[in-house]
């Protein structure tokens, strides 16, 4: 098999969603309303899995948007990023086939890889210790996420995440 090697530039988008996440509210099964941001953070806490080793984190199942408001509506500002992204490409409607949580502490990291097939990916960062980057090693970048940034991606670059301190 023979490979060329690229040097080409993608599309890469951030928004924090901070004012806005806050802003709207959403009624839990719990009977409370609770802003978005929190929601997320108490969804993912709550529907995800047992952790299977000291590496990998903890993950709720694949398809969230289709049963919580909250990641419904990260689901969709990630779209509207990718189509903004998009726009000098061509005009095109996105939609989210996958969306889950990930709950990660000390040690949990998530090994290189990548979401091809997807013209996009995307993670929205709910809490996030001081210095813990998305690692994108084939495009040599990095970028150290804030509470409430939404990354949106070409889906298939591959990407990791590092262990962090904190959770």
């Amino acid at each position: 098999m023979k490979y060329i090697e690229s040097k080409e530039k993608y599309p890469f988008g951030v928004r924090n969603l901070l004012d806005d996440a806050m802003s709207q509210t959403t009624l839990r099964h719990t009977g409370q309303e609770v802003s978005l941001h929190v929601d997320l953070e108490l969804t993912i806490l709550e529907k995800a899995a047992v952790i299977r080793d000291k590496y990998n984190p903890r993950m709720t199942d694949w398809y969230m948007h289709k049963e919580n408001t909250s990641f419904a509506w990260i689901a969709d500002q990630a779209c509207k990023l990718a189509e903004e992204i998009s726009m000098k490409l061509c005009k095109t409607k996105f939609e989210c086939h996958e969306s889950w949580g990930v709950h990660y502490k000390e040690t949990n990291n998530a090994s290189p890889h990548s979401h091809w097939l997807y013209q996009y990916a995307f993670g929205y960062y709910v809490k996030v210790p001081e210095y813990a980057p998305i690692v994108f090693p084939t495009a040599n970048c990095e970028y150290n996420p804030k509470p409430s940034d939404l990354i949106v991606f070409p889906g298939h670059i591959t990407h990791e995440v590092k262990p962090v301190d904190g959770e």
